[in-house]
């Protein structure tokens, strides 16, 4: 099935980003973090992206209805949302256990799916966000520790409350529009982010900050992955239900685990402390989010 190679790709290649964005934020963050600044870099790339397509699709390529654009924009800006609260989640916590979290993006993708398209969810769904969310305490308390890193939680939960918001507003109006003219729109709505983010003095100083031959280089990196993955998921998310393909992004933890022990082997100075924990509690917490994804559907 095609939408199910697509939805496995765009885990795998955001699996790769999620380190990248991670050398970023260490390295070329301030004191304060380094969020602000890489969220606009991040999304004035998309807007340059956007750009671009413009002159390959042309201007008639992307002309649509009002209702549309405004749908598309929406998505965009929704998305460049959660990247921003993912990034402040990476400032503070490993980039496997931050991966591990996206699992509620499926919860999010069905509860959303049913308001706004009406796609009824199933018993077997419920249970299956029950077991997503056992496995993600399995994952966020310290082992022989009943503490919650709750600032992380709370900021994952957002996120992925904007994953469940841009996927279901792009299979909105993406589903009757061609699939390019619908990421224009949806990737200016992303560079409209960026632009507002430049009205904060935080911001423009990390965003300047940033503007190394390294950090360029990177963000360039991730942006192009980031892209990759975006294309992914939305072809998919144009071809099966929003909750389905987000269910299987399940797997994205898996992905971020092993690379994150490749990583910590090849490179132990920039990832030593995103190496990911190797016990039974940590394992069985991957285990458990990874069937809750599948069983969403």
């Amino acid at each position: 099935m095609t939408w199910l190679i697509l939805a496995i790709l765009a885990p795998f290649i955001w699996s790769i980003a999620n380190y990248v964005d991670k050398f970023i934020l260490t390295k070329a963050g301030d004191s304060n973090g380094g969020s602000e600044g890489l969220i606009v870099l991040s999304s004035l790339m998309s807007l340059i992206f956007a750009l671009g397509l413009f002159f390959v699709i042309k201007s008639q390529g992307i002309v649509l209805d009002k209702y549309s654009i405004f749908v598309l924009i929406l998505s965009g800006i929704f998305e460049a949302l959660y990247i921003y609260f993912y990034f402040l989640s990476l400032e503070i916590e490993s980039a496997s256990t931050v991966i591990a979290l996206f699992q509620f993006a499926p919860v999010f993708g069905i509860l959303f799916g049913y308001i706004f398209i009406h796609e009824i969810p199933t018993g077997m769904q419920l249970v299956a966000m029950l077991v997503i969310f056992l496995g993600t305490i399995c994952l966020v308390v310290k082992k022989g520790e009943f503490h919650f890193n709750w600032k992380v939680i709370k900021l994952m939960t957002v996120s992925t409350l904007f994953v469940g918001l841009f996927s279901t507003f792009f299979k909105m109006a993406g589903e009757s529009v061609p699939l390019w003219t619908a990421i224009f729109w949806q990737y200016i709505g992303i560079g409209l982010v960026g632009i507002a983010f430049l009205f904060s003095t935080k911001a423009q100083k990390q965003f300047t900050s940033m503007l190394t031959g390294s950090a360029v280089i990177f963000s360039g990196l991730a942006e192009i992955l980031n892209i990759g993955a975006v294309l992914a998921l939305n072809a998919a998310l144009v071809l099966a239900p929003v909750g389905l393909v987000l269910s299987i992004s399940s797997v994205q933890p898996v992905f971020t685990f092993a690379e994150g022990v490749l990583l910590a082997f090849l490179l132990p100075k920039i990832f030593k402390k995103d190496k990911p924990r190797f016990n039974l509690q940590y394992l069985l917490g991957i285990s458990l989010v990874v069937i809750g994804g599948f069983l969403i559907y």
